[in-house]
């Protein structure tokens, strides 16, 4: 009996051993597993403290692209607002411009007006010179053709009443006289009436003359307006094709 108590209680001695030394191994293993958490609750807080400083630089990040957003509303705000600047500086510049393009298709009208107005006024001008002296050249052939008649018609018919005269005196007078006296009224009127005939001619071709003169001078004034219209022409096409000084 005393031997199977030795030995239960070599084996409760053993069974304690081992307990104990499970239970060491197991305080082992606690310790280290407590060394363990507290190094796990050490890497949690500076996790922790890492994550609060990442979550305020996150706070600050969103801040600053809140201030980015805002300033970002201002500049498109001021580019809105010089874009509708420039848009109407632009149109205004457009109607100026536009303007200024009226004005200058008005100047060139005026230029060119004026230039046909001066053109047309030295035509005009010409034409009447021109005329004049055709009028005050056959106005001087006429009076002189005329004087020239009227001389010859009065030296005639003052020959004619001198040797009338000269026949009629009553000293002398005789039937041959008589006779003679009344061929010389005969001669005479038949002379006056060839000298009016002579002078209704002269008018005649007077007049011819003047017509022809007229129909020459109207043939040398179209002539003249059309070489003017043909030396206009190409001034405005020359002009057009390089450009006006307005």
């Amino acid at each position: 009996a005393l031997r199977d108590a030795a030995a239960v209680t070599e084996r409760d001695s053993k069974r304690g051993r081992r307990q104990s030394a499970a239970v060491n191994q197991n305080e082992t293993d606690v310790t280290r597993a407590s060394a363990d958490v507290v190094a796990m609750s050490d890497d949690l807080i500076a996790a922790e403290h890492e994550v609060e400083e990442e979550r305020e630089r996150a706070e600050g990040v969103k801040a600053q692209a809140a201030l980015a957003r805002e300033k970002m509303k201002t500049l498109t705000a001021q580019l809105q607002s010089e874009r509708e600047r420039c848009g109407k500086e632009l149109r205004e510049s457009e109607r100026e411009l536009q303007r200024l393009e009226r004005e200058r298709d008005r100047a060139k009208a005026r230029a060119r007006e004026s230039e046909t107005d001066a053109k047309e006024g030295e035509q005009k001008a010409l034409e009447a010179t021109l005329l004049a002296e055709n009028k005050a050249r056959m106005h001087a052939d006429l009076v002189q053709r005329s004087h020239g008649a009227a001389a010859s018609l009065n030296e005639k018919r003052t020959q004619e009443d001198t040797l009338l005269r000269e026949r009629c005196k009553p000293a002398t007078a005789s039937r041959d006289d008589l006779g003679a006296l009344r061929d010389l009224e005969a001669q005479y009127a038949a002379r006056a009436m060839e000298v009016e005939r002579e002078m209704a001619q002269a008018e005649v071709s007077l007049s011819d003359t003047m017509r022809t003169e007229a129909a020459a001078w109207d043939r040398e004034r179209q002539d003249m307006q059309r070489r003017i219209a043909e030396a206009l022409a190409s001034t405005r096409q020359t002009q057009g094709g390089a450009g006006h000084p307005f």
